[in-house]
C-alpha cells in the first residue's frame, strides 16, 4: 500500500511492537525445544512455500529435510527460466524490460508463482520449469518493472494470487491467471488514488 508521511511515527511504533512480539514467539519456541512452530506451519505444509519469506512472520524456515549436508554437493541445475516467458515476448515484441530481475517464487498447490521481469505473474511447474500460464498484458501499463514477488490469499474457489505492476494491484485466478472480476475494477485497483500531490506515481518493489 502507499505509505503516507504523516503516519511515519505510528508505523515505527507499530513495527517495533511487531518485532518484539515476533521475537517473543521465536525465543519462546526455541526455549520450548521446537523451532518449527504453528506460526510457520501453514506456509510450508506439504512442501509448500506460500509466502515470500516462508510465512507472514518472515521466518524464512522450512522443516523439509530431503536436502542435507550429505547430499547438498550433488545438487545440479534442473532447468532455467528467462526473466520473461518467450511466448509473452513474442506476443508483445515492443515491450522492453531491464536486467534487474529479483523475483522469488512462492509454491502453492503444486505450482510456482512469480512475477516476471515486467512485474506480471507467471505460473510454472516446479519439476520441469514449464509455463502453465502468464498474466495477460494490461494495455494501460506501458512499462512495468521487476519486483520481489507475489502473494497468495484464500483457499479453494476463493483463492487469489495478488500482484502488482506499474500503478495497479491485481487479483488473479491461481489456476488460469485471469483477473478476478469482483476485485476492484475488472480485477485491479489503481494504487495512485489518494496519493499526495507531490507523489504522482505509486512505486514499490516488495511483495504485496
Amino acid at each position: 500500500m502507499a505509505w503516507r508521511r504523516s503516519s511515519s511515527a505510528a508505523r515505527v511504533a507499530g513495527a517495533a511492537c511487531l518485532a518484539v512480539a515476533l521475537s517473543a514467539i521465536v525465543i519462546g519456541t526455541i526455549a520450548g525445544g521446537t523451532i518449527f512452530s504453528g506460526l510457520s506451519a501453514r506456509g510450508v505444509e506439504n512442501g509448500e512455500w506460500r509466502n515470500y519469506a516462508g510465512d507472514n512472520g518472515s521466518m524464512k524456515y522450512s522443516p523439509l529435510g530431503q536436502i542435507n549436508k550429505d547430499n547438498v554437493t550433488k545438487l545440479a541445475v534442473a532447468w532455467r527460466r528467462p526473466a520473461v516467458d518467450p511466448a509473452f515476448v513474442a506476443a508483445n515484441p515492443t515491450l522492453r524490460f531491464a536486467n534487474n530481475f529479483r523475483s522469488t517464487p512462492i509454491m502453492v498447490g503444486g505450482l510456482l508463482y512469480a512475477s516476471n521481469g515486467l512485474g506480471f505473474v507467471e505460473a510454472f511447474d516446479p519439476a520441469t520449469g514449464k509455463t502453465v500460464w502468464v498474466q495477460k498484458l494490461d494495455p494501460s501499463v506501458i512499462a512495468g518493472g521487476s519486483n520481489r514477488g507475489v502473494a497468495y490469499w484464500g483457499e479453494g474457489a476463493n483463492a487469489r494470487v495478488i500482484s502488482y505492476t506499474g500503478r495497479y494491484l491485481y487479483a488473479l485466478n491461481p489456476k488460469t491467471g485471469d483477473p478476478v472480476p469482483g476485485f476492484g475494477t475488472g480485477g485491479r485497483v489503481d494504487l495512485n488514488v489518494g496519493l499526495p500531490a507531490l507523489q504522482t506515481q505509486y512505486r514499490w518493489n516488495s511483495p504485496p
